[in-house]
């Protein structure tokens, strides 16, 4: 079972990785690129954005990468 609780990857390239039963709960995802993946839902997804991951979901369509800045704030600051 992948356990990356805590793990640092930072600038990783995890495009098309298997995530299935992954805990990304406190890793280090900054710069972290995520793409095409089984085992990460949407709320996982968001979570790991909202973190500094970046997500391709289309193979070799960087059009659709989501970055952290494209996610709406939901802290209540404007």
């Amino acid at each position: 079972m992948p356990f990356f609780s805590s793990a640092d990857l930072s600038d990783a390239n995890l495009k098309g990785a298997d995530l299935t039963d992954a805990n990304l709960s406190r890793a280090i995802v900054d710069n972290t690129q995520f793409g095409d993946n089984s085992g990460i839902d949407e709320s996982i997804k968001l979570d790991l954005i909202e973190r500094g991951a970046m997500f391709e979901d289309v193979p070799g369509d960087s059009s659709e990468s989501v970055t952290p800045s494209e996610i709406p704030q939901t802290n209540g600051i404007n």
